[in-house]
C-alpha cells in the first residue's frame, strides 16, 4: 500500500522587515499623530475591546508609510507585478483590547498588509480549509515587519500585553500573472 500526503491550496504570506534607518521617520511621524489617530478614532463598541483606537473611518495621512510601501511596491515591479496601495489607517491596542476575527475582502483588493510599528504580541491568521492540521498562524508583532496576505484571509487579535500595540494595516490591489 502506497501512502502519500499532498497539500494543496497553500497560503502564502510574504514579509519584509525594513531596518531602524528605514522604520526611524515613520516612528518619528507616528509619535508626532498618535494622539491626533486616538482623537479622531471611530470606537467600535460592539466589535471591539476598551483601549482600542483607530483612524479606519478618517485616517490620518502617514507619508513615510507611504514611502515605505513604494519601496515595497518597487520590489513586486522588480519581479514584473503591479503593487497599488489602497486604504491604509493605524490601529492603537492598549491592555486587554481585542479585534474581532474579520477579513478584508473587496473588489478592489486582493491583498492585505500589516506593518508592525511596536513590538509583542501577534495577529492571529485563521486558516481556510477547517481540515487542515494547522488550524492557526500566530505571526509575532516585531517592529519594521510587514506581512502581506490574501485580502479574504481571516485574522483577528487579542492583546493582553501593558504597552501599547501600534499597527498600519492596509488593503493592496497586486497584479501580474501569478496574482490574476
Amino acid at each position: 500500500m502506497l501512502i502519500s500526503k499532498q497539500e494543496i491550496f497553500p497560503t502564502v504570506i510574504r514579509k519584509f522587515q525594513f531596518n531602524e534607518d528605514e522604520m526611524s521617520p515613520l516612528l518619528k511621524e507616528m509619535v508626532d499623530k498618535k494622539e491626533e489617530i486616538k482623537e479622531t478614532s471611530f470606537f467600535y463598541s460592539i466589535n471591539h475591546y476598551e483601549n482600542y483606537y483607530t483612524d479606519y473611518k478618517k485616517p490620518t495621512t502617514l507619508r513615510e508609510y507611504e514611502a515605505l510601501m513604494n519601496l515595497v511596491a518597487n520590489q513586486f515591479a522588480s519581479q514584473g507585478y503591479t503593487l497599488e496601495l489602497g486604504r491604509y489607517w493605524t490601529a492603537i491596542y492598549g491592555k486587554d483590547s481585542a479585534h474581532n476575527a474579520h477579513n478584508h475582502h473587496s473588489l478592489s483588493a486582493n491583498f492585505s498588509s500589516i506593518l508592525y510599528l511596536t513590538d509583542g504580541g501577534s495577529t492571529s491568521l485563521i486558516s481556510s480549509n477547517h481540515t487542515s492540521d494547522q488550524h492557526e498562524h500566530f505571526e509575532t508583532a516585531e517592529v519594521g515587519k510587514l506581512i502581506i496576505f490574501p485580502a479574504s484571509q481571516w485574522h483577528y487579535v487579542t492583546y493582553k500585553e501593558s504597552n501599547e500595540r501600534i499597527i498600519i494595516s492596509s488593503n493592496l490591489r497586486i497584479t501580474g500573472n501569478e496574482y490574476v
